[in-house]
């Protein structure tokens, strides 16, 4: 896997404002629930359960909280544009346009939606016959990439899987740091009272959680 150019990690919402960007809302045929760049990689079919094994495998635990009635968990990760980001909440109905949202930064978003309705752009279902000069396309072609890196095997112990199930690789990559620790202990007895020591612990380091973790182990050791 060295030659990976791009790899994913979680994204830190903390005084962000996202939009959704849905491709096929923009295409010539606007009622299509197939999205022509979700489309270039996965099926519109993915199966729920080997999607949440994936993302918990290689990413972790979710750093950002989730809608506990609509959504089985929820992952915010980085795509290759500084500002557009990927939400993947597993859709137990195994659709995967309702279970992939890409999101752009709110001023992106503007700045996007005036320059597309400024003029008509051809966008057929495959995306590399988009017009070049369509402000939407380089956005479709670098989520494309970020799709494309779920797709990366990782490792559980001699085997390995990625975002469509298990996977035939002799060169994985490893889990996430936290796999193996029970993280979840706490927020699991009071989830609430946890989500707010998590933010007081990002405070207290600047928004690093190692350096924040420190400074109360060393406060409670002192005592």
């Amino acid at each position: 896997m060295a030659n990976r150019k791009f790899s994913m990690a979680q994204v830190d919402m903390a005084g962000k404002s996202y939009y959704g960007l849905i491709f096929r809302y923009y295409m010539e045929d606007e009622t299509a629930l197939t999205d022509p760049v979700i489309g270039c990689v996965f099926p519109l079919n993915i199966e729920y359960g080997s999607l949440f094994a994936y993302l918990f495998r290689r990413f972790g635990y979710p750093e950002c909280g989730w809608d506990n009635y609509k959504e089985l968990v929820a992952y915010y990760l980085t795509t290759p544009h500084p500002n557009m980001i990927l939400k993947i909440a597993p859709h137990v109905g195994n659709i995967s346009t309702i279970g992939f949202k890409f999101m752009v930064e709110k001023d992106t978003f503007l700045k996007l939606e005036n320059a597309i309705q400024s003029e008509q752009y051809h966008r057929p279902i495959d995306v590399r016959k988009w017009d070049a000069n369509d402000p939407l396309k380089p956005f479709a072609e670098l989520a494309i990439v970020a799709l494309e890196d779920l797709l990366t095997p990782v490792g559980v112990r001699d085997q390995a899987i990625n975002a469509l199930g298990k996977v035939e690789t002799t060169a994985p990559i490893p889990p996430s740091l936290g796999a193996g620790y029970p993280s979840g202990a706490l927020g699991n007895s009071a989830p609430q009272e946890f989500a707010e020591l998590h933010g007081l612990i990002l405070k207290l380091g600047k928004g690093n959680a190692k350096r924040g973790m420190a400074k109360v182990v060393d406060a409670i050791s002192e005592k």
